[in-house]
């Protein structure tokens, strides 16, 4: 990946540019990732990720890679990877063994999937729940935007209980948040 040059000046909106782009998930992979040259010896990564590729849970061991080859490079050396004690080939093997085969009718995961078949046949295509205003006729898929700003004293106030209530990395890797 070549980095963009870019001036401090307009990192800002070069983030959120990246950042709010939405994804179609259809057409391209749901991992947006962006390189920033701020200076000869300043960088900045992006990386989005659709909620289909990540969640919370997923996104610490991903951070946590990514902090260890960054570590890595800017020592120039090759990232020390611990191996995983199981890869998801035993987890899979693992499965087939305990629930048999879908093919076998007398398997743990032909009954299982017979259950669920029968549990779900007679729901209806949609569920009428309650909502707060009329279902459209075709969904438009579109949400709404409330723009709004935070005073400068509640952000200096919000930076300040953050400082005193987190001062460990909580997301990636526990240390001081100034590592972060």
């Amino acid at each position: 990946m070549n980095p963009v040059k870019i001036r401090n000046s307009h990192l800002d909106a070069a983030l959120f540019d990246v950042a709010s782009r939405g994804f179609d998930v259809t057409l391209e992979i749901p991992v947006r990732v962006a390189l920033f040259e701020v200076s000869p010896t300043d960088y900045v990564l992006v990386m989005v990720l659709h909620h289909i590729a990540a969640d919370g849970l997923s996104f610490r061991p991903l951070a946590r890679d990514l902090l260890v080859a960054y570590s890595a490079r800017s020592e120039k050396t090759a990232p020390a990877w611990t191996p995983l004690p199981i890869q998801y080939a035993d987890y899979a093997l693992w499965q087939r063994e305990a629930l048999g085969s879908d093919e076998d009718p007398r398997s743990e995961s032909s009954r299982q999937i017979n259950y669920w078949r029968r549990a779900l046949a007679d729901l209806p295509d949609q569920l009428d729940l309650p909502t707060d205003r009329p279902r459209p006729a075709v969904a438009s898929n579109h949400g709404a935007k409330h723009h709004f700003q935070i005073s400068e004293r509640t952000t200096r106030k919000l930076n300040e209980l953050a400082r005193a209530r987190a001062s460990r990395c909580s997301w990636c890797c526990r240390r001081p948040m100034q590592h972060c």
